[in-house]
């Protein structure tokens, strides 16, 4: 709602002032005219100003001086020629010689023009006559379009929550009045924070300040009901209106999203608590009856009604009760842990890891210690003990992105022969390592974690490859207590064909009492290790071959095959190249899962019998070949690569005739130069012969290893 008092400035300068409007003006009047000395004496917004930009709606103040008393004056366009153009209004000169003009509806340039036609140059509202050179462009001046609107964060609240109300527009800064139907004004300036919002003069709206893009927070209403406010910029057209539909407080609701859950010893175990009508409450894990509580607050920072909250299992021997109850990084916090003590006034923690087991949670209203605390809601939390299960190998292709679990999912396959510069993949499942498994570390002296890997066959009277452990890296997947040693194997010059491996993890417990790396999980003496094996081949691409160590392809479209001992999944380009036949076809293939790949090539303009080989870029491994026309054609394979052709036509004429003299034969050739077309075929990644999808479960339900079990 704009108001009267902000958006038309009274003018109260004597008696004798009249307003009068004329054509969209406002204009001092009258045979005895009072003088103003400046815009808000005269009740304007700004004064008029060559080359300024004003913000349409404002009102501007000229004075052209008693010499102009009761003249009529033009507000002129200035058209595209920078020259005075069309009329866009008129308004008359008070008897001081002064006016008031509004920019409502006005966009562009603008000249104020006299009762000669001519242009006049204004400074803070006076003229300055008619500029001796350039008039137009020297006097004029510009109204832009004040863009404006508000939205508020949340529509639907209660009398308890927080609103935030946001404001947007192209200029930096500006007065915002803000009125509603629905609340008073002397109520409108309660719900913005302390400071914020001011009464008008004429208290029907409150005042705040507005900006590019500024966010005025909270707003606050007591009671409930439905608010429509009403937002207009103090001195240009610009309005908005938000709604916000209040509802009261209703009594808090505590619940947990999932009142069993679990996890093994020394993980990092999870619960969630939901909340409404309330931004926090408080959480107890364990009781007295099993000598371990730990509580603490948690607060639900974002707003989303519930907090997530991380139980340290492996720090609950530390007695920290800060590092054992946690929040998971996000805007949500938990707070204030602490330990509670049991009637004895004995403190329920312990000095080493708790025992697997089940442990309430408690969700209370308050502090768990104070007297004033009320149950809300319970579950219990059940730990299961750890577990070292089993390890096994896989293969991923040189060059693969493996930075996390889903990465390395998407890019393994099922084998234990690893082609030189591919990636060698441990995978090991074990449990009750993720609250402290630091992967940056390769296992040095941590809690009794360690990984070897043995050269199995160095020869005789040699020592074996020592694997470096800058040469693999660690990717975890705690949620299926699995996590993958990803070995580079171009990473190390000794790495050859031929060689063979055996991949240990072990955990250990202490050997003697001052061992100071030892896994808490674990007893004293004992350990626990699983391995693997796999072995190193050459890198090697073959062609299948149809006769005799040759590629006979027939003229026109053929799929050539072959195998290749890199990992399903990796790219190589195939091409085919004579210089004498200026010959040259590439395309891109990619491995399958049984190691086999497929290449389409088309040798339809190449003459019969045209020699020549068949090459790889990624080997040394190369086939003769040749064309032959009693072959007959393939249909194109579906082996969804981008595929490079660069196609080559060769026309050979040869005629022979036999006479009693010797043979002679005449042989014509035309060559055309080599043109190159690449066609582009869509594929859905993953692992060859696989879907993503299908991939990913192939992987998991036939040849991962057992998941984590269900409790």
């Amino acid at each position: 709602m704009t108001t009267t008092n902000d958006k038309i400035r009274s003018v109260t300068l004597a008696a004798m002032l009249v307003l009068s409007v004329f054509a969209g003006t406002a204009a001092f009047a009258g045979s005895a005219a009072a003088v103003a000395n400046s815009a808000d004496a005269a009740g304007a917004d700004t004064a008029a100003d060559s080359g300024a930009t004003y913000w349409a709606g404002q009102s501007v103040w000229v004075n052209a001086g008693n010499d102009a008393d009761d003249e009529t004056w033009q507000i002129r366009e200035v058209n595209d020629d920078g020259e005075i153009g069309g009329l866009t209004t008129e308004f008359t000169l008070n008897g001081s010689g002064q006016a008031v003009i509004s920019t409502s509806d006005l966009s562009g340039e603008y000249v104020i023009v006299d009762n000669n036609g001519d242009a006049i140059e204004f400074e803070n509202g006076a003229s300055q006559g008619t500029p001796d050179s350039n008039p137009v462009s020297t006097s004029k001046w510009e109204v832009a379009t004040q863009d404006f609107s508000a939205s508020v964060n949340e529509t639907n609240v209660t009398t308890a929550d927080d609103v935030a109300l946001s404001l947007d527009s192209n200029r930096g800064g500006y007065d915002v009045a803000v009125s509603s139907d629905d609340i008073d004004a002397e109520d409108l300036v309660d719900v913005f924070a302390d400071g914020v919002a001011t009464l008008n003069d004429d208290e029907d709206a409150v005042i705040i300040d507005g900006g590019a893009d500024k966010t005025v927070e909270p707003l606050n209403f007591a009671e409930a009901g439905n608010y429509t406010l009403d937002l207009s910029v103090t001195d240009t057209d610009a309005e908005a209106s938000v709604d916000v539909n209040v509802d009261e407080e209703g009594d808090a609701v505590y619940s947990l999203a999932n009142s069993y859950p679990s996890d093994e010893r020394g993980d990092v175990g999870e619960f969630t608590v939901e909340l409404e009508n309330t931004q926090s409450a408080w959480v107890q894990f364990g009781t007295e009856e099993v000598n371990y509580a730990v509580y603490g607050k948690v607060t639900d920072e974002d707003g989303d009604g519930e907090v997530t909250v991380e139980v340290h299992t492996y720090e609950t021997g530390t007695q920290d009760a800060d590092a054992v109850l946690t929040d998971t990084g996000g805007d949500d916090t938990v707070t204030e842990q602490g330990f509670r003590q049991n009637d004895d006034d004995e403190v329920l923690n312990t000095d080493s890891v708790i025992e697997a087991g089940d442990y309430d949670i408690t969700v209370y209203d308050d502090n768990p210690t104070g007297d004033n605390a009320e149950e809300e809601a319970f579950g219990t939390f059940v730990l299961n003990e750890r577990s070292t299960d089993a390890a096994q190998s896989w293969v991923a292709p040189a060059g693969a992105s493996l930075d996390d679990s889903s990465d390395v999912y998407d890019a393994v396959s099922e084998g234990d022969t690893i082609a030189v510069d591919d990636y060698a993949i441990v995978q090991v499942q074990a449990s009750g390592l993720y609250d402290y498994l630091d992967t940056g570390d390769h296992f040095d002296s941590q809690n009794g974690l360690s990984v070897s890997f043995d050269h199995t066959n160095p020869g005789a009277n040699q020592d074996g490859v020592a694997v470096d452990q800058e040469s693999y890296d660690v990717v975890t997947d705690a949620q299926n207590n699995t996590f993958f040693i990803v070995l580079d194997t171009s990473d190390q010059d000794a790495f050859a064909d031929g060689q063979e491996y055996e991949a240990t993890f072990t955990i250990e417990g202490p050997e003697s009492e001052d061992d100071d790396n030892y896994n808490k999980l674990v007893a004293e003496d004992e350990s626990e290790s699983v391995n693997t094996t796999f072995s190193l081949a050459e890198s090697s691409v073959s062609f299948d071959t149809n006769r005799d160590d040759v590629y006979a392809v027939p003229n026109g479209e053929v799929n050539v095959t072959g195998t290749s001992s890199l990992a399903p999944g990796s790219e190589f380009t195939v091409s085919a190249r004579s210089t004498a036949a200026n010959l040259l076809q590439s395309q891109t293939v990619t491995v399958d899962s049984d190691g086999a790949w497929t290449a389409d090539f088309d040798f339809s303009e190449v003459e019969n019998g045209t020699e020549f080989e068949f090459t790889n870029k990624e080997t040394e491994d190369s086939v003769d070949a040749v064309v032959d026309s009693s072959l007959e054609a393939d249909s194109p394979s579906d082996n969804g690569t981008t595929t490079t052709t660069t196609t080559t036509t060769t026309t050979t004429t040869t005629t022979e005739t036999t006479t009693t003299e010797e043979p002679t034969e005449t042989t014509t050739t035309t060559t055309e130069e080599p043109t190159e077309t690449t066609t582009t075929t869509a594929s859905d990644g993953g692992i060859p012969g696989f879907g993503v999808s299908v991939a990913l479960v192939a992987l998991v339900a036939a040849a991962l290893l057992a998941l984590r079990r269900s409790n």
